[in-house]
Order: structure tokens, then C-alpha cells, then sequence
């Protein structure tokens, strides 16, 4: 601190304004956004808030794009030194075979909301905007199809509906919505019963119909203006980091059996269990992957928020206080 001083004297740089920084308590439901350059302390600024707000009891979410394992140590430090060691949780994508799992498209209030997910980790410049409403289009349909047959949604069933098996959902929705439909193996004899069934039944499913339209597109053209959602997808299903964003979808591996089953993680189960969470994304290994993880984590988050807003009782709010500290926050 002394060469600091010196250093700011000797320079005249605000020397007159060195001293203690302290926030009140109630300044810390507004954001705070802390800049400098490599080395100037913005980390072990976060991890002062980190371990105050560990000691006050809230629950505390660490999203790290980077993947600094200073800062997760000492997050897991204040966990242990307040006695909260079996609340701490790590989702880790470099490590996934030790790490929590968590489907950042489970919970939402439409279905559009998960499209409003995947499109905003998608390129959105130039020719890339049209690319991108087209797979908004595309992910909309199949979440309201899983959401109308009851399946939770997730990546690799965007991925598996989308690009493998759309007839196959469109067969689950029509014995869902139409369940008096006889559902020929042939899909000429199908599609002529469905139309039949509507006009006798005088109404039209509009999920149905928009699941019919986009499997019987020309493959070819679809994979044309479908190819950057495919590249998405592809990334976020592949096989170590599919495991942890899709825990009802892909199985545990053969390393794991045997053992406990892995945590899986939630916005609610985080905020009413009180839990401390770090996601450890590990970018100088998968930065792509990394970025579209904290992305999504943070979009689940402001729905999550606005579902409390809307359906919550206010006046228990102030008892269940999160709160959330992204590093490298441009990564994010």
C-alpha cells in the first residue's frame, strides 16, 4: 500500500483520494461492474464479495468463463470457514466426470424462451441475422413440441428432433393432440387421415401442422439454412460436454457407474437451498463452448428472475437474496 501511495504522489494521481472503499449493504442489490487492466486486483475485489456474501448466507453463483482456479479455491475456502461446505456445488466443462450437471433449457415460462436461449449464442451480424431467425423458427417449433408432449427439453433433443427424428415428434404430437388418430406406419396414409381429422373436427393444431412443415422441407435446403444451428448444437451435445448440459438425456459413462450420481443444478433448487455454485467453463479450452454455457446460465437466470417477479410473493424476496458474480464478464 505504501508503494502504491508513492507511486500515486509521485505522479499526482488522485493521492489525495486514497483510502478504504466500503458499500453499504443495501447498495449491493444494484450491479456493480469493476474495470482494470491484467493485474489490478478486479478478481481479488471479487472474491471479497464473494466471501462477504457467503458469510451473510445468500446464495452465491460464480460464473467464471475463464476458469481461474485461485478463485474457485478460495470461493470453496469461504464455504468451508462459514460452515457451509455441503452447500458448495462446481460445474466444471474442462473436468466433467467430477463436476455437478445442469440443463440451462429446462425451466422457462414459453417455449419461445428457448429459442430466445439459442439464438442469443449465435453470430447476429450481417448475413448471420437471417441464418439466426430461421433457427429461431426452427428451435421454437420443436420446444413446443416437447413441451406439448410433456418431455423436458434440452439440447440433444433440439439437436435429435431437429436434424434426425422431426417425423418421429411429429408422431408423438399427433398421438398426444389427436389420440383417436390411427397412426399408419405408411406417412402418405398418416398425413391424409390428419387433414381428414381436421375437417371432421372442424379445428387445426397449429403445433402439429408447423412440425409436419418442417420435416417435409428439402433436406438439402434445410441443412442449408439450418447449418449454423446444427454447428451450435454440435458443439453443446458432444459427448463430455453434452453430459453435463443434458442429464436426463445422455447417460451417466462407465467411470461414473457405481458411484453417487452427480448433483444436478437448478435455478430454484440454487436460491431456495441457499447454494454456492461455481461455474469453472474452462474458455482457454473450449472457448466456444464456454461462452455459449454462461450465456445460456445467464438467460435462465433473468427468466428465473422474472418468474419470481410475476408469480412470487414479494415480501419473501428479501430473505432469499442471490447473489451472482461473473468474471471476465465479456466472455459472458
Amino acid at each position: 500500500a505504501q508503494s502504491v501511495r508513492q507511486y500515486l504522489v509521485s505522479n499526482g494521481i488522485g493521492a489525495d483520494r486514497l483510502g478504504h472503499l466500503q458499500l453499504p449493504d443495501d447498495l449491493l442489490n444494484q450491479h456493480i461492474f469493476l474495470m482494470g487492466a491484467p493485474g489490478s486486483g478486479k478478481t481479488r475485489g471479487l472474491e471479497l464479495l464473494i466471501e462477504q456474501a457467503v458469510r451473510r448466507g445468500d446464495a452465491v453463483v460464480v460464473i467464471d468463463p475463464k476458469g481461474d482456479e485461485g478463485l474457485l479455491d478460495r470461493t470453496f475456502d469461504s464455504s468451508v470457514r462459514h460452515g457451509r461446505r455441503e452447500q458448495f456445488r462446481v460445474l466444471a466443462l474442462p473436468y466433467p466426470y467430477k463436476s455437478a450437471r445442469y440443463n440451462p433449457l429446462e425451466s422457462f415460462v414459453s417455449p419461445s424462451d428457448v429459442a430466445d436461449r439459442i439464438c442469443s449464442i449465435m453470430p447476429r451480424r450481417g448475413e448471420s441475422e437471417a441464418f439466426r431467425n430461421f433457427a429461431w423458427q426452427f428451435v421454437s417449433i420443436i420446444a413446443t413440441a416437447l413441451h406439448r408432449t410433456g418431455q423436458t427439453v434440452s439440447l440433444a433433443k433440439l439437436e435429435n428432433y431437429t436434424f434426425h427424428n422431426t417425423w418421429l415428434l411429429a408422431r408423438q404430437l399427433l398421438q398426444k393432440l389427436c389420440p383417436d388418430l390411427p397412426l399408419s406406419p405408411d406417412l402418405t396414409t398418416l398425413l391424409n387421415s390428419y387433414r381428414q381429422y381436421c375437417l371432421v373436427k372442424k379445428r387445426s393444431f397449429i403445433e402439429i401442422d408447423q412440425v409436419i412443415s418442417m420435416a417435409s422441407m428439402d433436406r438439402e435446403y434445410f441443412g442449408k439454412i439450418a447449418g449454423s444451428l446444427k454447428t451450435v448444437l454440435a458443439k453443446l451435445t458432444s459427448q463430455s460436454v453434452g453430459y453435463l448440459l443434458c442429464p436426463e438425456d445422455v447417460p451417466l459413462p462407465e467411470a461414473l457407474e457405481g458411484q453417487d450420481r452427480p448433483p444436478t443444478l437448478s435455478w430454484k433448487a440454487i436460491d431456495h437451498e441457499r447454494l454456492i455454485v461455481y461455474f469453472f467453463l474452462g474458455s482457454l479450452i473450449g472457448p466456444d463452448s464456454a461462452s455459449a454455457t454462461a450465456r445460456m446460465t445467464l438467460a435462465d437466470l433473468m427468466s428465473y428472475v422474472g418468474r419470481k417477479y410475476a408469480f412470487d410473493d414479494a415480501s419473501g424476496f428479501a430473505k432469499r437474496r442471490l447473489t451472482v458474480i461473473v468474471d471476465e464478464v465479456a466472455d459472458a
